[in-house]
């Protein structure tokens, strides 16, 4: 412990003075720690965790009103927003391997044609 030298202060005034000061000092950091953490300013701390969801695309539609993109794990799913609340429009397919737009709309057209001429 430290004594306050010159300054006519006793032994038990000191010690109080001293667990004060630590008290005071104690409790300053807890009071900082707990709005660090509060704040969640634990950026490279969290790096590890696994993030469930994500918003793959937006898209605004006009005044305050918003279609997003959601994705959760392996699905993803369709979700409006506007000004007086949130819906779940659809699910959408997944991203696994899907053919080009051209792949599929030929065969489309395809498999229209080979109806006509069964006809």
């Amino acid at each position: 412990m430290f004594i306050l030298a010159g300054a006519g202060i006793d032994e038990t005034t000191n010690r109080i003075l001293w667990i004060v000061g630590a008290l005071l000092l104690f409790g300053a950091v807890a009071f900082f720690l707990s709005d660090f953490v509060r704040n969640r300013r634990l950026g490279p701390l969290r790096r590890g965790r696994v993030q469930r969801l994500r918003v793959a695309d937006v898209c605004a539609l006009g005044n305050r009103q918003f279609v997003f993109v959601i994705e959760c794990g392996e699905e993803r799913h369709l979700i409006g927003a506007w000004a007086n609340g949130i819906r779940h429009l659809s699910r959408l397919p997944s991203n696994v391997e899907e053919e080009p737009f051209e792949e599929q709309l030929a065969a489309e057209l395809k498999s229209g044609e080979e109806g006509e001429d069964e006809a």
